[in-house]
């Protein structure tokens, strides 16, 4: 047994009586980790690639400084990747804590971007405040996609349109030299990490069907790309708010640019993967799958890079819920279900 997947190991044994929320693989053999204390409250924590586990203290990290601060405040503690980042809300505002030197470009970018999205239709977080590690960010109405389930057509309707706005838009943002670059050479690059990470810790059976479907991938995208636009790069349900009327879309700064088919393709990716956890039924699902099939259509997305973009997507999705024990119920099915889709052509 390698010390890698004595980690995780380690953290799926935890697991069976600490609720672990999210786990992600670290350089070093280690993982860090998100958990829940006899308090419910959430906590970060670090599993050794010897199996040695232990938890920060509640808002507490050495290399966020502001995080401490603000929950003495009163804040709550949402998100803490140890050592990373860590997302805190109160009643009027939701704070990002960054490592140093990162603050003020995640509010230029935010600012820009965000123009760009309320002109396309959507409402984006206002940046409020900045300081050497964290920044302030105004709240937005609404519940996540993934939290109205079947409930959320309506909001995928009004997506496609003001999302065909933004790629137009995008269009002519793509020469811009301060937005970084995600082409089909990024996306491979980060299919293979993923896999050589799933190998290294143990964390999946049929890792050689998988690491084969992803040279296929590989293959796919060494293609000709579709024209490179300006993409959010991070887009699935959760960054998505629904008040009923208006929607709020999250996480901008990560914005880049590439092929507007890895944004459609990771929607269309996460879809299938709420059908299989429970979130929405087969029905809503497909009904939702004809909406994004149609804005790529109709945004000149080209079929094939759609579908290699897409397979992209459930294999990336595959090896991130490996590290979650939570996924153990549906991720073996979610796994033939990734594996049934590797075409020798896409």
């Amino acid at each position: 047994m390698s010390a890698n997947t004595t980690a995780l190991e380690a953290l799926r044994r935890y697991h069976r009586t600490n609720p672990v929320r999210r786990a992600w693989p670290t350089k070093d053999g280690a993982l860090i980790f998100e958990t829940f204390d006899a308090q419910g409250l959430l906590r970060a924590g670090k599993v050794t690639a010897e199996g040695n586990i232990s938890l920060l203290t509640y808002g507490a990290d050495k290399k966020l400084p502001w995080l401490e601060a603000a929950v003495d405040s009163g804040a709550q503690l949402m998100v803490h990747r140890a050592s990373k980042r860590a997302v805190t809300r109160e009643h009027h505002a939701v704070t990002k804590h960054l490592r140093p030197g990162k603050a003020e470009k995640v509010a230029a970018l935010s600012s820009s971007l965000g123009e760009v999205f309320e002109e396309a239709g959507f409402s984006s977080a206002s940046v409020l405040a900045v300081r050497e590690q964290s920044l302030d960010f105004s709240l937005l109405p609404g519940q996540t996609l993934l939290e109205l389930g079947d409930d959320s057509l309506p909001a995928w309707e009004v997506f496609a349109d003001s999302w065909k706005r933004f790629l137009t838009l995008g269009k002519d943002l793509a020469d811009v030299t301060h937005y970084s670059l995600h082409s089909s050479v990024e996306e491979k690059r980060v299919l293979a990490q993923w896999i050589e990470s799933a190998r290294n810790y143990a964390a999946l059976d049929r890792i050689n069907d998988l690491e084969g479907a992803a040279e296929a991938v590989a293959t796919a995208l060494a293609e000709k790309p579709d024209q490179l636009v300006l993409l959010h790069r991070d887009l699935h349900d959760k960054q998505l708010l629904w008040d009923g009327s208006q929607l709020g879309i999250l996480d901008i700064d990560t914005a880049a640019i590439g092929e507007a088919a890895l944004d459609v393709g990771n929607l269309l990716a996460h879809i299938e993967l709420r059908r299989i956890q429970g979130h929405l039924t087969a029905e809503k699902a497909a009904e939702i799958t004809v909406i994004l099939w149609d804005l790529a259509q109709e945004a000149g997305i080209s079929p094939q890079r759609l579908r290699a973009y897409t397979q992209g997507s459930r294999i990336r999705i595959t090896c991130v819920y490996a590290f979650r024990p939570r996924s153990a119920p549906w991720l073996a099915t979610w796994l033939d279900w990734a594996l049934a889709h590797t075409p020798s052509v896409f």
